[in-house]
């Protein structure tokens, strides 16, 4: 086993926690502080713009959903997220990121993917969404290949009777990692056109039927 898979953010040895905390909460301001200078920085043109009052009405579940690459563009132009509740790697290197959410007001993260506990992750996660609370899922995440779709959104949209909105935030300066997703990292002092699908519901009884148009909506958006 890889170092980096070694310890979940929950099973970190003590004799390495204080530094490891402080190491986290250390990262995760900067984190945040990076998310808000590129937001307050930067200018988003919203398409269609009143779609946005769907994914910040209080108590509306729903689901978000983008390509890994654009995961960073996303959270710049989309946080806050209260009422939100979201699933994440439970690796020892994700807690900055854990951190830096909780700023931009994610409220609750539930600890699971495809390598550890996702069916339990996916459960938990459906309830919540059944509560009212809202989610973000990279439906080719955690680990490629990239823009190919996972059935756990389309299982977790139909469980849950929430809809999912594929959403894209497209900067014009950024970075870009050498990385499986080839994320993009925007720079400050920016332009986003930022895109939102119509909700699309998926049927309990046939979630697979709707695969062909959450990754058309994902395409579309991508353009």
């Amino acid at each position: 086993m890889s170092f980096a898979h070694r310890y979940r953010v929950d099973t970190v040895p003590w004799y390495f926690f204080p530094p490891y905390i402080l190491w986290s909460w250390v990262a995760g301001i900067f984190i945040y502080l990076y998310f808000l200078f590129v937001r307050v920085s930067s200018k988003i043109e919203l398409t269609p713009a009143d779609r946005f009052a769907a994914l910040t009405t209080p108590g509306q579940a729903h689901i978000l959903a983008c390509w890994h690459e654009n995961t960073w563009s996303l959270i710049c132009c989309l946080f806050p997220f209260p009422g939100h509740v979201w699933m994440n790697h439970p690796y020892w290197y994700m807690k900055p990121i854990h951190v830096g959410l909780k700023f931009c007001r994610v409220e609750r993260y539930i600890l699971g993917s495809s390598s550890y506990r996702g069916r339990e992750a996916a459960d938990e996660l459906v309830v919540a969404l059944r509560n009212g609370k809202a989610t973000a899922i990279l439906p080719d995440g955690p680990d490629g290949p990239p823009k190919v779709l996972k059935k756990g959104i389309l299982f977790i949209a139909a469980a849950s009777g929430a809809p999912i909105y594929c959403v894209q935030a497209f900067p014009k300066r950024f970075i870009r990692l050498r990385s499986w997703d080839r994320k993009l990292f925007p720079l400050p002092f920016n332009y986003f056109r930022l895109t939102i699908s119509e909700p699309i519901y998926v049927s309990a009884n046939n979630p697979k039927g709707s695969e062909a148009e959450v990754v058309e909506a994902l395409s579309v958006a991508a353009k």
